[in-house]
């Protein structure tokens, strides 16, 4: 399954990417994706003229690739073993990754729950889950373990992404990804290391 959507990272002035997954049988891929071409992200974040060729829009993706000029960083994650790799590895994917694994174990409570049922039907293990407390929104669809559709929005970032379109993919064998740790300490503390071992 392939979903996309936007990433806003509040720890750098609420700057927003485009988010990319692609989750496949061993592996799962993330992809963040910048709307504004390398060449000229040090005039956008200045407040300066960008060129208008050098700005896409996430629906720009229906029709072509994100080539390496917009790609910002790739993280790889091997299933069976737990390997990482990425591409110009920063903090927002490692962010990411771990809320995704923390959404499957938020505590809501009582009126905090707007929804939350669970079906299966034509071999498909359904959940749809909505919640909100004071410090974080949550709304996805998971199927048989992967998100489908999932509203985060949270003090560090917000994400909002599903698999409603069809969008076109870097390609992946044109980069070369280097091998990384998830240390424990980074770990939240309900986050369990064999999350990443199978899968999440």
């Amino acid at each position: 399954m392939r979903v996309t959507g936007t990433l806003v990272y509040r720890r750098n002035e609420a700057q927003t990417y485009f988010l990319m997954i692609n989750y496949m049988l061993c592996k799962t891929v993330y992809f963040l994706i910048s709307p504004i071409h390398r060449e000229s992200r040090i005039n956008f974040e200045s407040g300066l003229a960008v060129n208008r060729s050098h700005i896409h829009m996430l629906n720009d993706y229906l029709n072509i690739e994100p080539n390496q000029d917009y790609v910002m960083e790739i993280v790889q994650h091997i299933h069976v073993n737990g390997e990482m790799y990425s591409l110009n590895k920063s903090p927002i994917l490692t962010e990411l990754i771990i809320i995704l694994l923390k959404c499957k174990n938020f505590r809501f409570y009582g009126q905090q729950i707007g929804r939350n049922n669970h079906q299966y039907l034509n071999g498909i293990d359904q959940i749809v889950f909505s919640a909100s407390n004071r410090s974080i929104s949550l709304s996805y669809t998971m199927q048989n373990g992967i998100y489908s559709f999932l509203r985060y929005k949270g003090p560090e970032m917000e994400v909002d992404f599903s698999n409603s379109k069809k969008y076109k993919f870097p390609n992946l064998s044109n980069y070369y990804l280097k091998r990384f740790f998830i240390k424990n300490q980074i770990l939240p503390s309900d986050c369990n290391i064999l999350d990443f071992k199978r899968g999440g």
